[in-house]
């Protein structure tokens, strides 16, 4: 490798940040990523000290953000299952992503990665001394890859994907990534398309899976008699006779949508629509109240609800969910699911309510997602071109009633896509 790559790296990552705190001032998420403070804390570098490493094997997951680190969480959580004394080290980027699992106890250290330079990787790399290191899905670090690979541990991708649009695979960035996937131990890939993308740029790569279905039934498995739950089935207790419609991650464009479908006399009485926004700010709940007046419906937010005791909720038509945590568990009460992100460029995950065998309804834009290609081409998610009542009416119809057709084979899908991090420690012996 050429030995001035480092300092190259070193100089683009300082000119990105000179670029980037500007912007800030303007983003308040961009001002928390820049602002949070990175690193290992003087306790956690005690404890990397004085660790029993000839006893305990150190390893090392590291995740984007809250999405990638539960595909790191599976394979730590069934590691250590085989083997308890395992040490287990966590790190995240994002802020969101530090933020929300900041309190895992799974973990015996979690922190926020610092920026790729150099010099603080290379401290980073002799404080931990992992014996193997995880990247999920993509957030491979060069000069962290860089030093790790200088001192010989061997560094895995799980869950990996590349879209074929990537400029990853485009000269001249191909010769870069080359040199940076090249040094990785092994690839494993999610499908067969993804391991091609991938051998493009590496020696070492095979199909393992997408961890996230393994990663999302157990979470599912463990909230059985959790708050959620308790939560969920109150709620559920308010559509009576209705059939319920649950909005999960959505934005306004789908709000107003939905919104516009159920403001019409036939579908008023015929369901309770549950929306879990993406932004639960005040200043967005606001618009979707406003929005709802202005379309003469009655909703309520799960938060007086709570406060209420549940009362007067049956004669509502919306109930927002104004709190985090909840949309698995909402996916498990409804009869038919709106995944946003579709129309405004990159779908969320959908795997959430196919394991309930809910039919889906999203925007054109699944192209970022492998399984959500993958079921549009089955016929078992209805993606729509524009987002239009009318067309959202039509795609609910189609939905319902193909429901138990539905209901059959994406149970078959899920149960067929399980088992990758079984793959993964099969393939490491553990």
């Amino acid at each position: 490798m050429n030995a001035l790559l480092p300092i190259l790296l070193d100089l683009s990552i300082l000119i990105l940040l000179g670029l980037l705190y500007p912007f800030s001032l303007f983003s308040s998420s961009l001002r928390k990523n820049l602002r949070m403070p990175r690193n290992l804390t003087t306790s956690q570098k005690e404890i990397l000290r004085t660790v029993d490493r000839t006893n305990r094997r150190i390893l090392w997951f590291h995740a984007a953000s809250v999405g990638e680190y539960e595909q790191a969480r599976i394979l730590a959580r069934r590691w250590k299952e085989r083997e308890p004394e395992v040490f287990l080290v966590f790190s995240v980027f994002s802020h969101s992503g530090y933020s929300q699992r900041k309190e895992d106890t799974l973990p015996d250290i979690f922190f926020a990665l610092p920026f790729d330079f150099s010099a603080i990787m290379s401290r980073l790399a002799d404080r931990i001394r992992p014996e193997k290191v995880f990247y999920a899905r993509y957030d491979v670090w060069p000069n962290m890859a860089l030093r790790l690979s200088h001192r010989n541990i061997p560094q895995y991708i799980i869950s990996a994907q590349m879209s074929p649009r990537s400029l990853r695979l485009k000269k001249p960035f191909d010769f870069f990534y080359k040199n940076i996937y090249g040094i990785i131990s092994h690839i494993f890939t999610v499908d067969t398309e993804n391991m091609d993308r991938f051998l493009r740029l590496a020696p070492s790569v095979s199909v393992a899976g997408d961890t996230r279905f393994d990663a999302i039934e157990a979470r599912i498995n463990d909230q059985t008699l959790s708050a959620q739950i308790s939560t969920i089935q109150k709620v559920k207790s308010c559509a009576g006779h209705r059939k319920i419609l649950v909005a999960g991650s959505s934005y306004m464009e789908s709000e107003i949508m939905i919104a516009g479908t159920m403001s019409k006399p036939e579908n008023r009485e015929k369901f309770l629509n549950i929306f879990f926004p993406h932004h639960i700010n005040p200043d967005h709940l606001d618009k979707i109240m406003e929005m709802l007046r202005e379309a003469g419906l009655s909703f309520i937010l799960l938060s007086q609800m709570e406060l209420n005791q549940y009362e007067g909720c049956r004669n509502k038509n919306i109930i927002i969910v104004d709190t985090m945590g909840l949309l698995t568990q909402g996916y498990s009460i409804a009869d038919l699911a709106y995944v946003g992100g579709g129309f405004e460029g990159s779908v969320h995950t959908v795997i959430e309510p196919v394991f309930f065998g809910i039919p889906v309804i999203t925007g054109h834009h699944i192209e970022n997602s492998t399984e959500a290609m993958e079921l549009a081409k089955m016929g078992l998610i209805h993606p729509l071109s524009r987002p239009y009542p009318e067309d959202f009416q039509v795609a609910m119809k189609n939905c319902l009633d193909k429901k138990q057709w539905i209901n059959t084979r994406m149970r078959q899908y899920f149960n067929s896509k399980k088992n990758a991090v079984n793959s993964i420690l099969e393939y490491l012996q553990v």
